[in-house]
This record gives structure tokens, C-alpha cells and sequence, in this order.
């Protein structure tokens, strides 16, 4: 579990290059930086809607690749 102001960092790539991704839990908001660029403040419900939409996105992706995947291999 992080403690108030501990970092996680990773890179993520996308479109348009390389983001630089920091978060850290600052007085029970997470703080996510993307890069220089934008800023992210979001309270614990929010995180939870975060989290399930990229998960929700992950799988439709999942679920259209295995279907592409089918498509060609008939």
C-alpha cells in the first residue's frame, strides 16, 4: 500500500509518443501526472470508475481482436 506522496512511475506509450506517468495518494486523492501535460485529481470513487472503463476498454479489445483473429484463420 503507498503511503501519502509515495510515486509510482511508468512509462505509457500512445499515439503520440511516450508519456511519463507518476501517481501518488495526496490526502486521499489519487494525483495522476501525464508527462508535463495534464494533471489528474480524482477522489477513491472516481479511481474505482477509472479503473473499471480502462478494464471494460481492455477487454473490448480483447474481444475484438479474437474476433478479427477468427475471421482470418477461416
Amino acid at each position: 500500500m503507498m503511503n501519502d506522496m509515495e510515486w509510482m512511475n511508468f512509462f505509457l506509450e500512445h499515439d503520440g509518443g511516450i508519456f511519463d506517468v507518476e501517481i501518488a495518494v495526496e490526502h486521499g486523492c489519487a494525483v495522476i501526472h501525464f508527462g508535463g501535460s495534464f494533471t489528474l485529481r480524482v477522489d477513491e470513487h472516481n479511481v474505482d470508475k477509472l479503473r473499471a472503463a480502462l478494464h471494460g476498454a481492455g477487454r473490448e479489445m480483447q474481444v475484438q481482436r479474437a474476433i478479427e483473429n477468427a475471421c482470418n484463420a477461416a
